[in-house]
């Protein structure tokens, strides 16, 4: 289950096996075409080992997010209910672990597939 963190949701098992894959604001560069910068990320998603399937999923949320600052994502997740709920009674700096509601986000975004 993804616990509610400051910055947003985060998926423990997820975080602690490829925090060390990745870096606090490692940035490609700038100056990358998009054609450079997919074989950048390609040659980094390798490194995972990850299934076709997964690599997919990984490609497809960073075509949905991946230009977004992290600014951006952090205010859309601090929009969301599921985080929202499962922060609740915490200031907006203080670290937790609790978890989010998995029917709370399955109910939450269903409704948004519902809507369009």
């Amino acid at each position: 289950m993804p616990e509610a963190w400051v910055n947003g949701p985060v998926y423990r098992p997820i975080y602690d096996k490829y925090k060390s894959t990745f870096f606090k604001n490692e940035n490609f560069q700038n100056s990358l075409d998009e054609e450079s910068l997919s074989k950048e990320l390609f040659k980094k998603l390798e490194t995972l080992n990850l299934s076709k399937d997964k690599q997919d999923l990984v490609f497809s949320v960073l075509n949905a997010y991946g230009k977004l600052s992290d600014e951006k994502l952090v205010l859309m997740t601090h929009s969301e209910e599921p985080w929202n709920e499962a922060r609740q009674g915490l200031s907006p700096i203080e670290r937790s672990e609790k978890k989010i509601s998995i029917d709370t986000i399955f109910n939450y975004y269903n409704s948004r597939l519902t809507k369009k």
